[in-house]
């Protein structure tokens, strides 16, 4: 069989197929089954056969061709729920942007094949023009059945089975002979003659599907994924065209610069598309455009609700709520991402976590109490590009939130009880000028976190008080020998002067004995709750000097850098002294003799940093974000208790100061204490 007889047989089993379809339309259009636009396809698709069948390829056939296609693109977009009362609804807008586009494209393509006067069987440049028109009418058309398949509810998808392969068949089957057309500038034979059997196969399945959905409409759910998802569609149908406009341009320079251009085009295509694909800052913009642009509302809440309660419920190896948390917010603003200060006993902000920043740092005593009494009272989002006028000065002014860098948005983190902390989220990706819609999102979630938050360090406290209470029991019995051990050492000293026969030796055991009862009380006032003592102005040099004399002849010996004259901290005296002595104590402990561990003192107004540093072995991110704190938890074996980094960090916070830590296995710790500057007369 040649191809001409081959091409007959096709063109009749066209024309058969859908001169039984449009005959079957007509049937249940009188019977209220099926609607005007599957009636009005099926003879359009006739109309196209039959030309085919009496002229052969021509211009008429060609625009009826493409006629066909945009009334079966109707079709689908009636069974969405288009209709001329909501073609330009926000739920409908997307609908009718696709079928107007193709509609404008379909236009083009038949304006040009008229003004040409070129069948698709010509070779000829020109017909590029022609032949691109057609490839984004096809995509146009697999895009709204696309976004059928994907967005009609789950009940009502059956209805859609047949017609999804028969209309799915004859949108695929136009992109690839017209995507060939633009390439090779010309139909390929073979596709060319099986072109009227592809359409009378679809028949049979529209019919199917008309008799499954009445009316034709099964009003889909339109999703804001449509958008995204059709762009691959899309964004495939323009490469096609370039690489026919280079084809086009390389023909016109003939030789070997043909093939050279074409190759040249296709690597610098991929590459494009490529870099724009793995562009997160391209990929953020674009979707912020298309939303503006094509929907009434920005955000889908329901898919931006999903997504916040899967990240912050979803376990992980490496699941930390607290970056859960910032992921969700910054998420919103295409950001990457942020810190969490939470509100410690004192009412300071100290940190909580991070993301991908740096901003390890407790804010100020005045900036704290701006922030949660601000949120406090209104709970709004601020934009520290655009302050509103009712936040207070102190925020305005606040350097520690100017010198945290990249810092564009705060988030309060409000519950039942208060304000838990605050959320803060780095500039986003894109340029971007927040609105109600940013506020409000950003606010729920917000909301959302603070519970989770909330309730996880609440859990949290309550397995350390759990802990902290077997410890209490434990020490009760130390306690206890504490005091015996100090009631005989106090008669000893009683009655030593009744035994100086030799007076050397009796004067060094006083003074020995004097001493191990003044450590002794020393220790018992460390049991103490620190609400119980009164915090005062503390000479921080002098209270360095007396801890770090009990360190002489110990391998490397501290050493101590300080300003000149005295320097004041608002402190507990012995509770902060027990505090340094615990780590100046580990870092002696962590480093090998020939290293080195060092204080230094610095005033940077309203705080005093001390800095307690070593060339020890270090420790990793994961062991001080995890273990160092933990109390009880201990590397020491049963030589360590586990509570003294827990026990440092709690008293210095609770004297209105924070403890931060940085590490590096191999190269060393930096403990770094921030306390409250006072004047020597407080």
């Amino acid at each position: 069989m040649s191809l001409d007889q081959l091409y007959q047989v096709c063109i009749g089993l066209g024309l058969m197929a859908y001169a039984g379809l449009f005959v079957f339309c007509i049937a249940t259009w009188l019977r209220r089954i099926t609607g005007l636009a599957a009636l009005l396809a099926s003879a359009v698709s006739l109309a196209f056969l039959t030309s085919l069948a009496a002229t052969g390829s021509s211009v008429l056939s060609f625009a009826l061709e493409l006629s066909a296609l945009l009334c079966w693109m109707l079709l689908v977009a009636r069974i969405i729920g288009l209709s001329p009362t909501n073609a330009f609804e926000a739920r409908m807008r997307p609908v009718t942007w696709v079928l107007s586009t193709a509609l404008v494209f379909a236009a083009i393509s038949i304006a040009a094949a008229w003004t040409l006067q070129v069948t698709p069987q010509e070779q000829t440049a020109q017909l590029r023009v022609v032949f691109g028109g057609q490839v984004l009418v096809a995509i146009a058309a697999l895009v709204l059945l696309e976004q059928v398949v994907r967005n009609t509810r789950d009940d009502l998808r059956w209805r859609l089975r047949y017609l999804t392969i028969g209309l799915g068949t004859l949108f695929g089957f136009e992109l690839v002979h017209s995507a060939c057309g633009l390439l090779f500038s010309s139909y390929l034979p073979w596709l060319l003659v099986i072109q009227p059997a592809v359409f009378g196969l679809a028949a049979p399945f529209i019919a199917i599907a008309s008799l499954r959905n009445p009316r034709n409409r099964l009003r889909a759910n339109l999703s804001r994924r449509f958008v995204f998802r059709s762009g691959v569609l899309i964004a495939s149908g323009l490469l096609l065209l370039m690489l026919g406009g280079a084809d086009y341009f390389a023909r016109m320079l003939g030789g070997d610069w043909a093939a050279a251009l074409l190759a040249l085009s296709l690597t610098i295509s991929v590459v494009v598309v490529l870099t724009l694909v793995g562009s997160e800052r391209v990929r953020a913009r674009l979707r912020r455009v298309l939303t503006e642009q094509v929907f009434a509302s920005r955000y889908d809440y329901r898919a931006e609700w999903r997504r916040v309660t899967e990240e912050l419920t979803e376990p992980s190896p490496d699941f930390d709520l607290a970056q859960q948390a910032i992921r969700a917010l910054a998420g919103v603003l295409n950001a990457n991402g942020g810190g969490i200060w939470r509100r410690n006993a004192s009412g300071l902000l100290v940190p909580l976590q991070q993301l991908h920043t740096t901003w390890n740092e407790a804010l100020t005593p005045e900036t704290s109490s701006a922030l949660i009494g601000f949120f406090g009272e209104r709970e709004w989002v601020l934009d520290l590009q655009r302050l509103p006028e009712e936040a207070p000065e102190a925020i305005a002014r606040a350097d520690d939130l100017r010198q945290l860098d990249g810092l564009r948005v705060l988030i309060p983190l409000v519950t039942e009880s208060g304000v838990f902390g605050v959320v803060g989220i780095n500039d986003p990706l894109i340029p971007l000028r927040l609105d109600w819609e940013d506020y409000t999102m950003l606010k729920l979630i917000g909301r959302e976190a603070a519970g989770f938050l909330a309730l996880h360090e609440a859990d949290r406290e309550l397995a350390e008080s759990d802990r902290l209470k077997s410890f209490n029991q434990m020490s009760a019995f130390v306690v206890h020998d504490v005091k015996t051990v100090m009631a005989q050492l106090s008669l000893l000293l009683q009655n030593a002067d009744k035994h100086r026969h030799n007076p050397a030796f009796i004067d060094d055991m006083i003074i020995t004995v004097r001493n191990s009862v003044s450590r002794m009380q020393g220790l018992l006032a460390q049991f103490r709750d620190l609400s119980e003592r009164s915090l005062e102005a503390v000479d921080i040099k002098q209270v360095l000097v007396e801890t770090l004399a009990g360190f002489d002849g110990q391998r490397p010996l501290p050493t101590l850098q300080c300003p000149a004259g005295a320097v004041h901290v608002k402190a507990d005296r012995s509770s902060l002294a027990a505090s340094i002595g615990h780590l100046v104590q580990n870092a002696v402990q962590a480093t090998p003799e020939d290293g080195a561990v060092s204080l230094t003192v610095v005033a940077r107004p309203p705080w005093v940093e001390i800095s307690v540093s070593d060339t020890g072995k270090g420790m990793t991110e994961e062991f001080v974000r995890t273990e160092l704190f933990k109390p009880f938890a201990s590397t020491k074996g049963v030589a360590g208790m586990g509570v003294g980094a827990y026990q440092a960090r709690t008293q210095i916070r609770a004297m209105g100061g924070d403890l931060q830590v940085s590490s590096e296995p191999d190269r060393g710790t930096e403990f770094l204490i921030r306390l409250p500057a006072a004047a020597a007369d407080e």
